[in-house]
């Protein structure tokens, strides 16, 4: 999570004493960051807030281990974020985007696959990415979610998503209860960069994609509607894991 921007701050001060670097060089290279990312075609927001995270954490290290006293990192302040528009995806959205991803993907069985499993189970991205042959249980049949705060839940899944779950990870290499389920060709497990690229083709492909920022997340957004139209929002709150 914090490999790149460590690196920003090895190439930026590396040179320097950790005690000398101040807030303001600190607040300078979060700009730059921001400004790089709208370069190419990011919003910014994002990455600078995961400057000043990893900044935060590198200094409260240095501090833990003894090698500062002060945290210069403490100063930074997280950009705002813009409010969005984020709803339930109509059904002709849903066709396109499957159909746009479809004729984008360089790995259409995977890319298919995160798709369903997102559809089906209302997952946020770190619960694909940290699922493993063991959460998956074919005699529920259902599929045991790890994601943000260490929070856990069981969410049902259809026999037929599992099966293919199952099937392609052992046709790319899973062989253990602790080998993740979502693997690339290659055998390698999937990250979040993945999402980015899946989704980064379907906006450049649909400009109301495009416009809106449509994510995976929006998928989450369209599921757990569909749950409370049928059973209610507290169903719903249980089933996106939420406080009651």
């Amino acid at each position: 999570t914090y490999k790149t921007n460590f690196r920003r701050l090895s190439e930026r001060f590396g040179e320097t004493p950790l005690d000398l670097v101040t807030t303001n060089e600190l607040k300078d290279l979060g700009r730059a960051v921001f400004a790089l990312s709208i370069r190419n075609g990011g919003i910014g927001i994002g990455a600078q807030s995961s400057f000043v995270h990893s900044a935060r954490f590198y200094y409260r290290i240095a501090i833990a281990d003894g090698v500062l006293r002060d945290n210069p990192a403490q100063g930074l302040e997280l950009p705002r974020r813009r409010r969005r528009v984020r709803r339930a995806l109509t059904e002709a959205e849903l066709t396109a985007v499957y159909e746009t991803v479809l004729d984008t993907s360089r790995d259409p069985p995977l890319d298919m696959l995160l798709l369903d499993f997102h559809r089906e189970t209302g997952a946020r991205r770190g619960g694909a990415v940290a699922l493993r042959i063991s959460d998956v249980n074919p005699a529920r049949p259902s599929v045991l979610l790890r994601e943000k705060g260490g929070h856990e839940r069981e969410i049902p899944a259809s026999l037929n998503l599992i099966r293919r779950m199952l099937d392609t990870a052992e046709r790319r290499g899973a062989k253990t209860p602790n080998d993740a389920v979502f693997r690339y060709r290659n055998g390698d497990a999937l990250t979040r960069r993945r999402y980015n690229t899946v989704f980064g083709h379907v906006q450049r492909e649909l400009e109301w994609a495009r416009r809106l920022h449509v994510s995976i997340h929006w998928f989450r957004h369209t599921t757990l509607s569909d749950v409370a139209a049928v059973s209610g929002m507290r169903v719903a709150a249980a089933f996106a894991g939420h406080e009651d």
